[in-house]
């Protein structure tokens, strides 16, 4: 992921990310790496994606990595609320990557671009 552009380009969901996830014994913050970590006073530790899935999902931002079993690749959904009922925004023509990791970086970057335009 690379944190500095989503801190950069979202700041309102950057905003809400960080306070949802820190508290008084640990904060986030962005390493020299582009590595996100969580750090108090005794310990630093590289921040776990998978918790991401959580905090999206708090939003009412579900997202659902795929995987094409017809040419070996991997995608993504995004599903949002609207009026009440779940609205699905495929996004799996443009992402079109070999790996899970690469497809949830995808999926992710894109679900803090919709939270922070969020109107739902």
């Amino acid at each position: 992921m690379n944190w500095k552009e989503i801190e950069n380009d979202c700041p309102k969901a950057w905003e809400l990310f960080d306070s949802e996830l820190s508290d008084m014994s640990y904060f986030l913050k962005i390493n020299k790496y582009n590595k996100l970590m969580w750090m108090n006073a005794e310990r630093n530790e590289v921040f776990n994606l998978r918790d991401l899935y959580d905090f999206f999902d708090e939003q009412k931002i579900r997202v659902f990595p795929r995987y094409a079993e017809s040419n070996g690749t991997w995608n993504y959904d995004i599903r949002i609320p609207i009026e009440g009922k779940w609205r699905m925004e495929r996004i799996g023509n443009i992402c079109s990557v070999n790996s899970r990791i690469e497809a949830e970086t995808e999926a992710f970057t894109k679900a803090f671009e919709i939270l922070e335009n969020k109107n739902f």
